[in-house]
């Protein structure tokens, strides 16, 4: 149990997990541990889910840059002389060709910079991961601490079922120790319960032999 719970602090979670399972081969009907172990389960796949959105999300962005390169720029900059030539030539001597021009300029400056890169779906589903990842491991904490008090609970229940043992283990001998006494050596036997009466424990068998 302790190699778990420090397993669970320092984060080793696929250790914990297989400890956990050890655990549960001596102990199966272990509630905490069987919660525990379900929500390592989970963690331990939402990280690997994390992982394998952000090797996508690379796979992505290689891909898109190698698009970009193999475009090159020559035809793109002469599709856009020709728009600038051809609206030119359309507008009026105002000036609404240019504020027209502007405004589609500005409005597709928008539009890129109200769908940044960081809204794609993978990085949606990336930010949702994560979230998820830190509402585990909080939970993970709270049931570390659970089960720490547990085990305080169980030392402390454990000497206290170890001190009363002794206790009726030299109560057990002493009345072993007393029979023999009695069997053997009458006025022995009877000069130890004298001097227990003595001491304040008073032998309802002594007082018997006195009648």
């Amino acid at each position: 149990m302790t190699q778990f719970l420090r397993a669970v602090s320092e984060n080793r979670m696929e250790q914990a997990l297989a400890l956990a399972q050890t655990i549960l081969k001596f102990e199966p009907r272990n509630a905490i541990i069987l919660d525990y172990q379900a929500t390592l389960a989970q963690y331990i796949n939402n990280e690997r889910e994390l992982a394998s959105v952000r090797e996508e999300d690379a796979d992505d962005d290689d891909d898109d840059n190698g698009d970009d390169n193999d475009d090159g720029g020559s035809g793109d900059e002469a599709g856009n002389a020709a728009d600038v030539s051809s609206s030119t030539a359309t507008g009026s001597d105002d000036g609404s060709t240019e504020e027209a021009s502007a405004e589609e300029i500005s409005g597709e400056d928008k539009d890129v910079a109200g769908a940044p890169r960081g809204d794609a779906p993978c990085q949606v589903a990336q930010k949702a991961s994560r979230q998820g990842s830190v509402h585990d491991k909080q939970e993970l904490q709270r049931l570390g601490g659970v089960l720490r008090d547990l085990r305080k609970t169980r030392e402390a229940r454990s000497q206290e079922i170890e001190s009363r043992w002794d206790e009726d283990k030299f109560a057990a001998s002493q009345r072993e120790v007393e029979a023999v006494l009695r069997k053997f050596l009458p006025d022995a036997a009877r000069q130890a319960a004298e001097k227990r009466a003595a001491d304040g424990a008073p032998d309802q068998r002594h007082s018997e032999t006195a009648k």
